[in-house]
Formats: structure tokens, sequence, C-alpha cells
């Protein structure tokens, strides 16, 4: 089931917007220089912050139906769920940050080669789904 449902996934919109989002956080990472972290902050804000705080902002509705403990235990369970049904989006924020990251600084103090490669990846990737799935 988890191959076909990945396999549904990345074949999705959704994914190809994420990587088209992807490829404009690399192109920016390099484009920004000192200001690198706010392309990759609204990244990781956009795929992996908002749906999981979404999902935070049901803790007072199930309060209301649950006690508070059973209310944690569930919106931890949905973060679990989140993070294993969107793995192959979820997996790479997190590579992509700490690349990302490093990609930036190395460009900050004069070292391109970091983020021509992470921009490279990120642009092969989008024409890969792009010549699949399109």
């Amino acid at each position: 089931m988890n191959g076909n449902w990945y396999s549904a996934l990345k074949a999705s919109r959704l994914y190809g917007a994420f990587l088209r989002h992807r490829a404009w956080t690399a192109s920016a990472i390099q484009s920004t220089h000192l200001l690198f972290c706010f392309p990759l902050g609204a990244f990781v804000f956009v795929w992996f912050f908002l749906p999981v705080s979404t999902l935070g902002l049901c803790l007072p509705a199930l309060t209301t139906v649950f006690t508070i403990g059973q209310s944690l235990a569930f919106l931890l369970a949905s973060y679990g769920i989140f993070v294993v049904a969107t793995a192959p989006i979820s997996l790479r924020i997190v590579r992509d940050l700490c690349v990302g990251y490093l990609a930036g600084f190395a460009n900050v103090f004069g070292n391109a080669n970091p983020s021509n490669e992470f921009r490279k990846e990120a642009e092969c990737d989008l024409a890969e789904w792009s010549a699949n799935y399109v």
C-alpha cells in the first residue's frame, strides 16, 4: 500500500508544486546572499510548519470531546501520521533545510559550489518530474 500511496503522491500536482517551490528556493538562496534564510524559511513554513500547525489548531476542538491527555496523544499521533504519509515531501524538507543552510552559508562566504549543486539538483528533480508526470 505504501508504494502505491507514495507513487500517487509523487505523481500528484501537489508534489509538482513542492518541486517548483524547491527549485525557486534553491535559486533564491544564490541570489539573496546574506538573506538566504528567508526563502529557505518560507519553504519550510509552507510545506511543513503550516500543515503541522493546522493540526495543532484542532486541539481546542478535541478537548471538548476528550481529556487533554487523550487530545495530546491524538495530536502527536496525527503529526506522526502526517510525516509518514507525506514522507517524500517531509524527509526532503529536512534534508533540504540542512543542505540549504550549508549552501547558503558557503555562498555568503564566497563558495558558490554547494549552492550551485543544490540548485542543479532541485532543477533536475523538477525536470524529471515534469518529464514523467506532466
